[in-house]
């Protein structure tokens, strides 16, 4: 039943992004698949998360197997536990809890760097997705560009009460 309850959540997810898909139009074909990288990336963000919590579940099992395992071996000994021993079993607890939490850290890190690499990718793709449409002309958004971009520096206005001069050669294309 386990696999059930992730795999129908997935399928209308998936479902959903198809739905949207068919309605959206090119110019928000960008955007669908920036959500779909997202989408992506919050998957193995939390599929990272899952098996790092399975690995913990696993370290503690057997790290109280191993501290069941040293008391009867203290216990048969004869010793009592307190001193030495004592603070030896405590250690070892020690240790086992802090490979738990660096198997924890380490996982919560990598499903961190998951997303926010998925998040770069969806701002790209959306980024590119607006200069794709912004840039539908070619060449002339880029001249058009570049002349927004002189614009502060040689202004187009011309002051008032002058005329500007006609250039009559025919190779000026009347500039």
């Amino acid at each position: 039943m386990e696999g059930v309850s992730t795999v129908v959540p997935l399928a209308v997810k998936g479902v959903n992004m198809l739905n949207s898909m068919s309605k959206s139009n090119s110019g928000d074909a960008s955007e669908v698949r920036a959500q779909a990288v997202e989408a992506e990336a919050q998957r193995r963000a939390a599929a990272t998360q899952r098996e790092a919590r399975e690995k913990a579940d696993d370290l503690r099992e057997s790290a109280q197997h191993k501290e069941a395992r040293a008391r009867v071996a203290a216990a048969n000994s004869g010793l009592t536990l307190s001193g030495s021993p004592l603070l030896t079993l405590e250690g070892l607890e020690h240790d086992d809890d802090e490979k738990v939490d660096d198997v924890l850290g380490d996982a919560s890190q990598r499903a961190q760097d998951i997303l926010d690499s998925g998040a770069e990718q969806a701002r790209s793709i959306r980024l590119s997705g607006r200069s794709s449409r912004n840039s539908a002309q070619g060449l002339a958004s880029l001249l058009s560009m570049g002349g927004r971009a002189l614009e502060s520096r040689y202004p187009t206005t011309v002051p008032t009460g002058t005329v500007p001069k006609q250039n009559t050669d025919p190779g000026c294309f009347g500039y």
